[in-house]
């Protein structure tokens, strides 16, 4: 579903693939931003957290640069 290629931009560089279509940034942005609508529809402000949820889960996943098991328990993310 998820794969990566060497991409063209730097010796490091990866290409993010999904089901084998390179997926652009704007894509990319255009789902996160789906997630956060769908967040706050689902969870909203004031009772819940909406989007602020997704937006602190990827800020202890960039903090820790990975996905950790303690990240997943704490945001019931399986």
């Amino acid at each position: 579903m998820i794969s990566y290629e060497k991409g063209s931009k730097h010796s490091k560089d990866r290409v993010v693939l999904f089901n084998g279509h390179k997926v652009t940034f704007r894509e990319w942005t255009e789902v996160f931003l789906e997630f956060c609508r769908n967040e706050d529809k689902i969870y909203p402000m004031p009772r819940f957290l909406g989007r602020n949820m997704l937006v602190n889960f990827l800020m202890d996943c960039l903090r820790s640069d990975n996905i950790t098991e303690e990240i997943s328990s704490k945001y019931k993310i399986n």
